[in-house]
């Protein structure tokens, strides 16, 4: 039974609340909709937008007929969530409710959902309430820094509208909160507590929330205050065990192994080092959201938001690190046959023969490693953002006029700050038997040295870091709609908008100290202690259970800090802003839009939509520090000391024309297409001119890692087309076609750069050259009402992308990118009681590419599909228990180099989450 019953008194206000996007519902509402106008406005137009609200949609099928009635009236391509009531949305965080929508796939690190994208990519404009928003110094929101108590619907835009922001070639999600007018007259509130046990960490969590909204009328018209206010606090563990890159001939077997075993002929390769790493972390999320609207008589709406997220972390990497290449020697070596998994690759020894032999290099698969270093290593990060956003603006609605006011602002910090010490073991009676298995983890049996034992460890290597990273914003924007007695053109909407934004960042200089045995690590008590947990594989795969390293709150205690500071050589006290980690931009932008929302019949079909574009003029001045670089007479490049100011200005104009359409085959059928233009500017940190170097260690290549300030926007042309067909008012079949011609997309791309006499592998952001973006979604949803209560959505994406290298001019797959993805979902509601099993599932994709080694350098992620569940029960009026289970199959992430099963990287194993709750909504 759906209950959805309008509330007494209740203003039509729009789910989409935010002023972009009602702008855009505006252009396109059926007049079966404005047949429920306001009766406080005293008013009746198709233009006006629907109501959603919260309290008036009750039920999970009211919720999924309610988001789609907004896709099928939308002008553009769109796929929403709504939430069913006040604090039940259907997962915890918005990074994670994102991933059930069509086209979006989602990874996960440290306890929870990390990004998110669009048709495999990130470039995603957001908004809150149709005001743009961010974290930091990025162009996008930390989605999973807002709580899903406060939400009351996502919106995730394919395709965008002239009368919306400028960015985002993977598309717009704007982030609905609630609005105290959405509610019914006098007190609407909710209270929401949940408990959560996360069993590979084996620690409970526990979040929060409380609202309350008060509506109240007088002679002066309608008033709404509302109060929003979330606290989580979230333990966890990530596990991880993997295999390093294959160097080169420094890593091969028979040269330094030959004197200690002459029958060795041929030269092998192997991963200089696998690792454990045990990723606890502890981390606190809080926010609150204040809403302020008045609706007055005479047709004004004044607003107000203010949106607060707070974000404090404790982090551990806890490493143990095997290093099989350091010292010592190797026997039992059994070698893959040439070739093995098709890869081939020239053997940079054999090379170096004389005279010169030409072979392919082969790998190890197995080998018994004696008298050699073992490593163990703790990263302790203390993290924090802060951020604060929010607009205020007004609406005047009279006759055939409406006119929109807005400003917003953002001021968003982040701060990290790094400990890592490294903590070495040697012994000649360490044996390391070690099997590379193919697709898994490798096969470790240690033996001759106590691993935790804090007496058989040195201190060797320390990284202390922080770093700042700062933006203001402040945007200023203004619309008009015209509403025309034409049977053509129904309105017609013009809008200028201008920002100012200024991002700086200042960090210390990235590099580490090494000294090889500086302390005993006994020397200083209370350093360090064992492993907080044994490793997911078993014992006979795996045999290290435990091992000492240091405990990450003892190396963030900043008296224990300047002990290791003295220890390797640095003052006490932070250490001082490195001049060549700082940079700052200042951007500007204006921008105006005109468009059209155009309807007539096409035989007997009709057609409308929007046609219109966008002109935007962006102003940026970047100022950074680097060394100069210098050129012998030779040619070689060497860094020259000091640093040197560098600055970049640039200023670009870019038209962006829109034409979104919907032809209306049946009642039930409509066929939309949409042809747009989008440009996406990089991220302030990719345009930082700072080069990093780290030096070569035991345990990395010399490696370097810059800026790029001559990066140029991404721009693209985008063609969608769809069928949909709605034959119920909660279910839909609908495909989507979709291509994008995208010209200078940014992805990082590592090569050999020649600094000081040495040689780096640098990694910088680069544009590619030209290349596309193409695919096709299938959506499904239906409530089958010969199984009453039984409903399904499921849907399923097909991506494929390639750019051309701009290193090698080779067309490559868009990084990110998984060919196939999707997802089922099952529900039952009946009566009191809700349920929803919900498995994701996300195809192969390249991780990143120019990874060092002499192993392919190509890093694939291999499929993964997850499984969650969460049900309800009302057990009295407004009084609800919950019940939400993530990762029940305990799946796996796994990554390989190059897409060959012989060259397993990553395997990474994630809590799996069992939630208890209670919601009283009043």
């Amino acid at each position: 039974m759906i209950s959805a019953k309008p509330s007494r008194g209740v203003r039509r206000t729009s789910v989409l609340s935010g002023a972009a996007l009602s702008l855009s519902l505006l252009l396109s509402v059926p007049s079966a909709f404005a047949q429920a106008a306001s009766a406080d406005s005293g008013k009746k137009s198709d233009d006006e937008p629907i109501l959603l609200s919260p309290f008036v949609v009750t039920s999970l099928r009211a919720s999924v007929e309610s988001a789609q009635t907004l896709k099928a009236e939308s002008p553009q391509l769109l796929d929403s969530i709504v939430a069913q009531d006040i604090g039940k949305f259907p997962d915890n965080t918005v990074a994670e409710a994102l991933q059930r929508i069509p086209g979006i796939q989602v990874g996960r690190a440290n306890g929870e959902v990390s990004s998110v994208v669009i048709r495999g990519l990130p470039n995603i404009e957001t908004t809150i309430n149709g005001y743009e928003v961010f974290t930091g110094t990025g162009r996008g929101v930390a989605f999973q820094d807002i709580p899903a108590e406060m939400v009351g619907g996502l919106d995730a835009f394919k395709s965008i509208g002239p009368d919306q922001f400028e960015g985002g070639v993977a598309g717009l999600i704007d982030i609905r909160l609630h609005r105290p007018l959405d509610f019914k007259l006098g007190l609407s509130a909710a209270l929401t507590f949940k408990g959560l046990y996360a069993d590979q960490v084996d620690k409970y969590s526990y979040n929060g929330s409380a609202m309350a909204s008060y509506r109240w009328k007088n002679d002066l018209g309608n008033f709404g205050v509302l109060v929003d206010v979330s606290y989580a606090r979230r333990r966890y563990e990530d596990q991880i065990i993997d295999n390093y890159v294959h160097f080169g001939a420094d890593y091969d077997y028979t040269a330094r192994d030959r004197a200690n075993n002459p029958t060795l002929t041929k030269d092998g390769y192997y991963a200089d080092n696998f690792g454990w790493q045990v990723i606890p972390g502890d981390r606190k999320r809080s926010g609150v959201s204040l809403s302020l609207q008045w609706l007055t008589k005479t047709g004004w709406e004044l607003y107000s938001d203010t949106l607060f997220t707070n974000y404090r972390e404790r982090r551990d990497v806890d490493f143990f690190i095997g290093i099989p290449s350091w010292g010592g020697y190797r026997t039992d070596v059994v070698l893959y046959p040439a070739d093995a998994g098709g890869y081939a690759v020239a053997d940079p020894v054999a090379a170096g023969y004389v005279p010169p032999v030409h072979q392919d290099a082969l790998f190890v698969k197995h080998f018994v490693a004696h008298d050699t270093v073992t490593l163990t290593s703790t990263q302790a990060f203390d993290n924090s953002t802060d951020t604060i956003q929010g607009a205020f603006g007004g609406k005047w609605d009279h006759n055939n006029l409406k006119l929109t006011a807005e400003v917003s602002y953002s001021s968003s910090t982040v701060k990290t700050k790094g400990i890592i010490l490294d903590t070495g073991i040697t012994s000649p009676a360490q044996q390391l038997d070690i099997t590379y298995n193919d697709n898994t983890v490798p096969t470790v049996k240690a033996s001759g040295v106590d691993y935790t034992n804090v007496n058989n460890f040195f201190l060797t290597q320390f990284y202390d870091q922080w770093s700042r990273a700062h933006s203001d914003f402040v945007a200023g924007k203004l619309d008009a709609q015209f509403r025309l007695a034409n049977p053509y053109l129904k309105s017609i909407q013009v809008g200028t908008r201008a920002t100012d934004r200024k991002v700086n960042f200042h960090a210390d200089s990235p590099g580490g100290t090494f000294i090889w045995n500086a302390a005993a690590a006994n020397s200083l008590p209370g350093l360090g202690s064992l492993s907080p947990t044994e490793p997911f594989a078993s014992a006979d795969q795996f045999s290290i259970r435990k091992f000492w390293s240091a405990n990450s709150d003892w190396l963030l205690t900043e008296s224990n800090t300047d002990k290791l500071r003295t220890i390797f050589g640095h003052a006490t006290g932070r250490p001082a802003a490195e001049l060549g980690t700082a940079f700052a931009d200042a951007e500007k932008s204006y921008a105006f839009y005109g468009l059209g929302n155009y309807h007539f019949d096409v035989g007997t079909m009709p057609l409308d939509g929007v046609f219109g574009a966008r002109i935007v003029d962006t102003e940026q001045k970047l100022s950074g520090y680097q060394h100069p670089l210098l050129v012998d007479s030779a040619g070689t490049t060497s860094q020259g000391a000091g640093y040197v100011e560098t600055h970049n200005d640039k200023s670009h104009w870019d038209l962006l024309p829109t034409v979104n359409g919907r032809l209306k085959l049946t009642n039930e059928l409509y066929l939309r297409g949409s042809v747009t233009r989008t440009t996406t500017r990089p991220n302030f940190d990719a345009l930082n001119p700072a080069l990093s170097l780290t030096a070569a260690t035991m345990t990395v290549p010399g490696v370097g890692s810059g800026g790029n300030p001559d990066l140029n926007p991404i721009k693209s042309v985008n063609y969608d087309l769809a069928l949909e067909y709605y034959f119920s008012k909660s279910s839909l079949a609908s495909a989507t076609g979709f291509y994008r011609e995208i010209d200078g997309y940014i992805q990082s791309y590592a090569s050999n750069e020649t600094i000081g006499g040495r040689t780096y592998s640098v990694t910088r952001p680069r544009n590619t050259r030209n290349g596309y973006l193409q695919g096709l979604e299938l959506s499904y949803q239906q409530f089958f009402d010969f199984l009453p209560g039984v409903g399904v959505q499921t849907n399923f994406t097909y991506i494929e992308g390639k750019s051309e290298n701009p290193l090698t001019g080779l067309r490559q797959n868009i990084a990110q990118v998984a060919k196939e993805n999707y997802n089922v979902v099952l529900i039952y509601e009946k009566g009191p009681f809700t349920s929803r099993l919900a498995y994701g599932w996300r195809g192969k994709f390249i991780d990143s590419y120019n990874q060092p080694g002499l192993q392919p350098t190509t890093v694939w992620v291999q499929p993964r599909g997850q499984l969650d569940f969460s049900a309800s029960y009302e057990i009295g009026k407004g009084l609800l228990l919950t019940l939400d289970a993530t990762n029940l199959t305990k799946s796996k992430y796994h990554d390989n180099f190059g897409d060959l099963p012989m060259f397993s990287r990553d395997v990474r194993n994630y809590d799996r989450t069992i939630e208890v709750g209670v919601r009283y909504r009043y």
